[in-house]
């Protein structure tokens, strides 16, 4: 389907954070056309978990009530250490009308997202690869590599890590304590493999996450509704991950790392994996306003085009989804004010949120990274330390859930 020459707002990028967008300004009365460059949607799981604040925050696209149905309820997890647990988080006594981490793939929110959008009216136009942006006077111009070009008011660049609108708009994306892409590149980096898979288990858990702490590193396992679970574990500095993880190579870090006897746990199958090497960023700005002064409009990037981190804590769709569902009501105050305060606070706010889940992100990442060798116990046992005190367990499940951050 062709595009069309003019719009109000044009949201580049048709995953979750910019799926959520999209609704969010339909809702809001905006003419919103939203653009991937994939001919068709991902079918693999990535993130595997919504919190408790992002299902509230999603109440206000009316999806909520369809994610919950869709995935599991894990009302905690648990860190076992050479087989035994040692610590817990619990969710189930959160000021919240959804006091759980839904389990969910990241497919299913898609397709619950997109759902919501076509009752709208609205659709993804697929293959459209943004090439070129340029600001005139009162709206941004956008080309495409099939040579149509889009002018509108507004662009948003929700097209992920490496968001082709953050690199057209000259806007930089280091490490928060970098100063030059040198500091950047001299930044932590923690690697991890990760698969979904099919199993056969009598021990591993089928309604909640469970982490495993061993000599060898951190193992991750989370059920996924379909009755298949993801495998999350880190891989020391001095090995290469495979590109995309084997039974074998899957089979052997459970068995390491979670301490069963033989046989009790069998992969199956490899649905989909991957590898990830972690440095944290975040974007120098998230917004450019238009030339014109007296007319509101600009240029702003969300989701991971804005910040990207560890996935310790399942942190980063959480964030898109609510930066997305949160703009709506921003530029519906913006589109007729006489200056940029309403964003720039905004931007201030997300900015904040960004910072403090990368901090704690980095964290968990650190506490991981050292769980290798004689590190791994003691580890373990500064988690078992921390959550034995009540108080601190639910600091900590308020911040994880994002509750901390409701407006």
């Amino acid at each position: 389907m062709s595009l069309p020459s003019d719009t109000d707002i044009l949201v580049v990028g048709a995953g979750p954070t910019g799926l959520a967008a999209a609704i969010s300004l339909k809702l809001h009365g905006f003419r919103t056309v939203i653009v991937d460059a994939l001919a068709q949607g991902q079918n693999t799981s990535r993130a595997a978990v919504i919190h408790a604040y992002t299902l509230e925050v999603l109440e206000a696209l009316g999806c909520t009530e369809r994610l919950v149905n869709s995935g599991i309820k894990s009302t905690g997890g648990k860190i076992y250490e050479s087989g035994k647990l040692t610590a817990f988080l619990e969710f189930e006594r959160l000021p919240t009308e959804y006091p759980y981490a839904l389990l969910i793939s990241q497919a299913d929110t898609e397709r619950i997202l997109l759902e919501r959008l076509i009752e709208l009216g609205g659709e993804v136009l697929r293959s459209k690869r943004a090439v070129g942006m340029k600001q005139l006077d009162d709206q941004i111009e956008v080309s495409f590599e099939s040579g149509e070009i889009v002018k509108s008011r507004y662009v948003i660049g929700a097209d992920g890590l490496h968001s082709v609108i953050r690199s057209l708009a000259g806007i930089s994306f280091l490490h928060p304590s970098a100063k030059s892409e040198e500091d950047h590149a001299n930044a932590s980096i923690l690697q991890l493999t990760l698969g979904d898979v099919t199993y056969k288990s009598s021990v591993m858990p089928n309604d909640g996450l469970a982490g495993f702490v061993s000599s060898d590193g951190l193992l991750v396992w989370i059920p996924l509704p379909s009755g298949d679970a993801r495998i999350v574990a880190t891989v020391p500095d001095n090995e290469t991950p495979p590109k995309v993880p084997s039974v074998e190579y899957l089979q052997k870090m459970v068995d390491a790392r979670t301490y069963r006897k033989p046989n009790e746990t069998i992969i199956e199958s490899v649905i989909w994996g991957s590898r990830f090497r972690v440095r944290s960023a975040i974007a120098g700005k998230a917004f450019i306003p238009l030339p014109n002064s007296k007319i509101r409009g600009g240029t702003i990037i969300i989701g991971d085009a804005a910040h990207v981190h560890s996935p310790a804590g399942g942190q980063g769709m959480n964030m898109g989804l609510c930066d997305g569902v949160l703009l709506g009501p921003v530029l519906k105050k913006h589109w007729s004010a006489t200056d940029d305060q309403v964003i720039h606070q905004y931007e201030q706010e997300r900015r904040k949120v960004w910072l403090e889940v990368i901090n704690m992100a980095e964290g968990m990442t650190r506490l991981a990274s050292t769980a290798q060798g004689w590190r791994a116990s003691l580890a373990a046992w500064i988690l078992w330390g921390i959550t034995k005190v009540p108080w601190v367990r639910q600091q900590m499940a308020m911040r994880v859930s994002g509750l901390v951050y409701r407006q």
